[in-house]
């Protein structure tokens, strides 16, 4: 991942890129993912999701993004790859022990998530793109599964939740607030 000191540049650049290899991409895209990339910070899924639900909204140039991103960020060390696992594994087992299924008590408190601002304005747009990315970042989250794993269906559908500010989202929209503005 590029340094917080040259980040902008990279995205402006990575931006630029994607121009030249055919997809549309605005300065108001790009100036969403600068905006974007501050708020979920170098995590390599939330970045990679962040930039692609920005600046990709055809899905034909889907696959021209997949293709560039690891090559102009750089892949991810497998060390990293397997400890995040491991940390998610970890965590998951934790939360399993607190959670019911569908309850997210820490979504409440994420009005600031820019997940859950993402998810919700792919909502309120349509943007089925933007959802798709969001789906795809939920379920990579998730790590490698394993054929046991269906045995955990639940609490891996209530983390897949979480990841992407699902409840949150959910009451926003279902229940608007009395005041006839939303949290977004």
């Amino acid at each position: 991942m590029p340094s917080a000191k040259n980040l902008d540049e990279k995205i402006l650049e990575f931006g630029h890129l994607l121009r030249r290899r055919g997809v549309n991409v605005t300065h108001s895209q790009i100036a969403d993912a600068l905006e974007s990339a501050v708020l979920v910070g170098t995590d390599r899924t939330g970045f990679e999701t962040a930039l692609s639900c920005t600046l990709i909204k055809d899905i034909e140039d889907l696959p021209v993004f997949e293709e560039l991103f690891p090559r102009y960020f750089g892949e991810p060390p497998p060390d990293e790859e397997q400890a995040e696992e491991e940390a998610l594994r970890e965590e998951d087992a934790g939360e399993a022990e607190e959670e019911d299924g569908d309850t997210v008590p820490d979504d409440e408190a994420a009005e600031d998530d820019p997940r859950y601002q993402m998810l919700l304005k792919a909502v309120k747009e349509g943007d089925y793109l933007m959802l798709h990315r969001i789906g795809k970042s939920a379920v990579d989250s998730l790590g490698t599964l394993h054929s046991r794993d269906v045995f955990r269906i639940r609490e891996l559908l209530a983390k897949a939740k979480r990841g992407i500010g699902w409840q949150r989202a959910r009451d926003t929209l279902c229940n608007p607030s009395p005041s006839g503005k939303d949290d977004a």
